[in-house]
């Protein structure tokens, strides 16, 4: 009998969808951490020794204004504040630095002539975000 009921549930059981981020099959796992679910990408396309960062403007050369002033992230493509506190968007042909930043040199700026600055401290802490980009299933 006990083994009736079981095979029961386990046929009620539906199978999971793996491209709708829902528990279909409901073991509480999502499609992302569901072992039953495999994240495929097309690498056809893809340089595999340089692979593509799934982040977007990672350099913050991308932008739509030059900042005037700190606390101007807007400026950059795809980024956005995370925080109450306010981002800095630096480019090095904008605003004057303020008083105590460091030169605008080229290993400030690693990738290019923007960068993005937080403050992390015991009272300001300050973050960036952006949506990665769409990776296919």
């Amino acid at each position: 009998m006990l083994l009736l009921i079981t095979w029961t549930i386990l046929q009620g059981r539906s199978q999971e969808i793996c491209d709708n981020e829902i528990d279909d099959d409901g073991d509480l796992l999502i499609d992302l951490n569901d072992t039953e679910c495999f994240c495929t990408l097309d690498t056809s396309q893809i340089n595999l020794e340089d692979p593509p960062s799934l982040i977007p403007n990672t350099s913050f050369e991308e932008h739509t204004c030059k900042p005037e002033n700190l606390s101007q992230l807007e400026c950059a493509v795809h980024w956005q504040q995370a925080s109450q506190a306010t981002s800095d968007y630096l480019h090095a042909n904008s605003f004057n630095r303020p008083a105590g930043l460091p030169p605008f040199l080229p290993t400030l700026f690693p990738d290019g002539i923007a960068a993005s600055g937080i403050i992390i401290s015991e009272v300001k802490l300050e973050y960036i975000d952006a949506c990665l980009t769409i990776v296919s299933r």
